[in-house]
């Protein structure tokens, strides 16, 4: 089974190995069928005002499109860019995210690839 939502180990280990400075989120999203895409809109407006509060903005929101290598299968394509790691961990972390939005994307996704992103070099 695809986990959804990062466990507690992984987080620690995303702020151990983060170098100082922004951070981008890919979400790779595939919804589950019926009702995925409605539920992960419920998702959206709980995260999204969080999301901003953290200091998070969006850089890329689409469709998914054609695999022109690798494994394909997903829906939706979404990124954030946060000032740093420690920024979105606590927001994973906080108590309104894990109370409200948390369950929200458990029941809207049937998988999904999140990475952390930095920039090369450094």
């Amino acid at each position: 089974m695809n986990q959804i939502t990062p466990d507690a180990a992984t987080l620690v280990r995303l702020r151990a190995e983060a170098r100082p400075g922004p951070v981008t989120l890919l979400n790779l999203l595939a919804f589950k069928r019926p009702g995925g895409r409605e539920a992960f809109a419920r998702y959206g407006a709980i995260s999204g005002p969080l999301i901003a509060e953290a200091g998070g903005e969006p850089v890329l929101v689409g469709e998914a499109g054609t695999v022109l290598a690798g494994e394909g299968g997903f829906d939706l394509v979404i990124a954030f860019r946060f000032p740093d790691v420690d920024r979105f961990v606590d927001m994973l972390e906080s108590e309104r995210y894990q109370r409200d939005a948390a369950p929200l994307r458990s029941l809207a996704l049937e998988r999904t690839l999140w990475m952390a992103v930095q920039p090369a070099g450094g």
